[in-house]
């Protein structure tokens, strides 16, 4: 089981889930689960990936994010179990950044064409109106 933490803004949630679709592949036997702190997504207004584009996020839980919590607390005080951007190790649980590097989304199946058009529906993302 592994876990992607998702937060920050749309251009970081796109890098988030190329790293997912990364994972995927790489690990095509394992559950990939999400990790959404709410109090880090607030003051970006939420999950707004999906607003934009047709993606499937990987699924949480309560206990997923239990487990999340956990696993943050157990790395600041022992330094283990979570892989960051800047100390990136694939035999980690949780993974924890932004993974603004071309080596997680070269050689994954995702097709920009279709994978990520943006939708040419009117969408209200914090707080203002967007049209196509």
């Amino acid at each position: 089981m592994k876990l992607v933490s998702f937060t920050a803004g749309l251009g970081n949630q796109l890098f988030q889930y190329c790293f997912y679709r990364y994972l995927l592949n790489k690990f095509p036997n394992e559950k990939i689960y999400g990790y959404y702190n709410k109090k880090w997504l607030e003051k970006h207004g939420g999950i707004i990936i999906e607003h934009f584009f047709d993606v499937k996020l990987p699924r949480s839980t309560r206990w997923i994010n239990l487990y999340g919590q956990y696993l943050r607390i157990i790395y600041k005080c022992f330094s283990c179990g979570v892989s960051k951007d800047d100390d990136f190790e694939m035999n980690r649980t949780m993974f924890v950044g932004y993974w603004q590097d071309q080596c997680f989304f070269s050689g994954i199946n995702i097709s920009y064409k279709k994978d990520l058009v943006i939708s040419e529906k009117k969408y209200m993302v914090i707080g203002r109106n967007f049209e196509m």
